[in-house]
């Protein structure tokens, strides 16, 4: 719906908040290229903290930060 109404940063954001990355890094990687490796880095920095390591290494391969 948020993409149809050309919201991209919304639908991104829903997806972020439901905790469901692969689908909010796929907008990311289609709508803001620009962010997609400061998203990573982010995220992999979230994770980390909530103590999902595996997710977060992914995350900060992915953002360049390994």
């Amino acid at each position: 719906m948020y993409l149809a109404a050309n919201e991209p940063d919304l639908a991104i954001n829903i997806y972020r908040k439901a905790k469901q990355y692969d689908h909010m890094i796929r907008l990311v990687t289609k709508f803001r290229k620009d962010l997609l490796k400061d998203t990573h880095q982010h995220l992999a920095q979230q994770l980390d903290v909530e103590g999902n390591l595996k997710q977060a290494e992914h995350h900060y391969i992915e953002g360049g930060a390994w």
